[in-house]
């Protein structure tokens, strides 16, 4: 039986709204020194040590290319421009960042950047109903938000108690909720 087109596409938008859950860590498998990166509808996911490259690392390991306006994340002009032989050959894929929150103010310390395979936050909303399982609770002092979306922080699980947002960027969340955020979200 066919779906009529317009329940087909409040079923995708309803998808795209649901707020993402994190897959299950440990605390053996949590580096705090680390920075990471997830693709929000997908699930792929990679860690790297907070000095190296994410960008690079993300596009060696999947082919799959993460950039921001402002350099934030920037792939290597060597491997997009094709050195690395296995992917000189196809297309790298894009994946469009939403945001990447940071431990120290000023977008410093390790990072954790959020990316979906289209729209960003038009139409859609996108977030962490629990950062412990990332081990990003209590942790956030910056952030910065890209592809029309703003960013809010909450003390709470699942966008409740206090909170702080929505705002594009923010250098330093202030003293009432610095290290105390325990859930994210991204949204128009």
């Amino acid at each position: 039986m066919k779906r009529p087109l317009a329940a087909l596409a409040a079923s995708l938008l309803m998808i795209g709204a649901a707020a993402v859950t994190a897959p299950a860590a440990t605390a053996d498998t949590i580096d705090r020194t680390q920075s990471c990166w997830q693709e929000l509808d997908t699930g792929k996911s990679l860690c790297v040590d907070a000095d190296a490259n994410l960008a690079d690392a993300v596009y060696e390991a999947y082919g799959i290319v993460l950039s921001t306006p402002d350099g934030a994340l920037e792939v290597s002009d060597e491997l997009v421009d094709g050195s690395s032989s296995a992917r000189a050959e196809v297309a790298p894929l894009a994946s469009t960042v939403i945001g990447i929150f940071y431990e120290h103010n000023n977008y410093g310390g390790a990072s954790y950047a959020a990316s979906v395979t289209q729209n960003g936050c038009y139409g859609y909303a996108h977030g962490y109903t629990s950062l412990a399982p990332l081990g990003w609770d209590n942790r956030i002092t910056s952030f910065k938000s890209y592809s029309n979306c703003k960013t809010a922080i909450f003390e709470n699980t699942n966008y409740g108690g206090a909170s702080y947002g929505y705002y594009v960027n923010s250098s330093n969340v202030g003293a009432a909720m610095n290290d105390r955020a325990s859930s994210i979200r991204w949204a128009a």
